[in-house]
């Protein structure tokens, strides 16, 4: 089952890492053994979609690099965590992009 969390925007040339917590899908004594990050333009025109880095895992968290996120656009980032005992929740947020104030 998928789950959604809120993330702040991102204001245009800003580079921040976004965490998910998937906690709430594990079960005492289950890590994440690995995680896979994917983004897709939900709304918008951005021909090269390149906004996620490499996946870092502590505990419950993965933790995405974020950046070139372009203003106007708004991006789908999922990720997905295996964990030890096979399972593969999925977590997504959606990211947009705003203009410097």
């Amino acid at each position: 089952m998928a789950s959604r969390i809120l993330t702040e925007p991102f204001v245009a040339g800003e580079d921040r890492d976004v965490p998910f917590d998937f906690k709430a899908q594990m079960p005492v004594g289950v890590t994440i053994s690995s995680a896979v990050a994917t983004a897709v333009v939900y709304s918008g025109t951005d021909a090269v979609v390149s906004i996620a880095g490499t996946p870092a895992i502590s505990g419950s968290i993965v933790s995405i690099p974020v950046s070139g996120v372009d203003v106007g656009v708004i991006y789908e980032l999922s990720v997905a965590a295996t964990l030890s005992d096979g399972q593969i929740p999925v977590i997504s947020t959606l990211i947009a992009g705003v203009p410097n104030a």
